[in-house]
């Protein structure tokens, strides 16, 4: 069998800003979102994260990835639990109809290349300020940014 791959592009990732939705504070990227119109899909995220966003072993932080990918647009929300364990909750829709999200079914999938640099940074920096003592820094963790 012989394979045939693209080869690797870096694609333009920004940090967009702090999305506040109830008691969650999520931060959000975009990979390849130049000029793309969010607020209508922030809200739809916002409702899908779980409430209470505070209790025992939640602490109403996260961050979200919005992807214009090649196959589809990817919205991977994701948060923080249990100390070191991030949840996430994937939803995608066409390349055509951005604002046409649904859930991803398929449960396999956790992320591309491209996103999973925004999973590196977002681990690092839960370390540096949250699981650095035993006195977290929340504030700290949504400032320090991948930009």
């Amino acid at each position: 069998m012989e394979y045939r791959f693209t080869p690797y592009k870096k694609r333009n990732v920004s940090f967009l800003n702090v999305m506040k939705h109830g008691d969650w504070k999520m931060k959000v990227y975009g990979i390849n979102l130049e000029d793309t119109p969010r607020d209508k899909i922030l809200y739809y995220l916002g409702e899908q994260l779980p409430t209470p966003a505070c209790t025992e072993v939640r602490y109403g932080l996260g961050f979200l990835i919005i992807h214009r990918g090649v196959e589809a647009n990817w919205f991977l929300l994701n948060w923080w639990s249990n100390e070191d364990i991030v949840r996430q909750k994937l939803y995608a829709s066409s390349v055509d109809n951005f604002n046409a999200i649904k859930p991803v079914e398929d449960q396999n999938v956790l992320a591309c290349v491209h996103e999973l640099d925004i999973y590196s940074f977002e681990s690092e920096a839960w370390k540096r300020h949250v699981l650095r003592d035993e006195n977290p820094d929340f504030e700290g963790y949504l400032k320090d940014i991948l930009d």
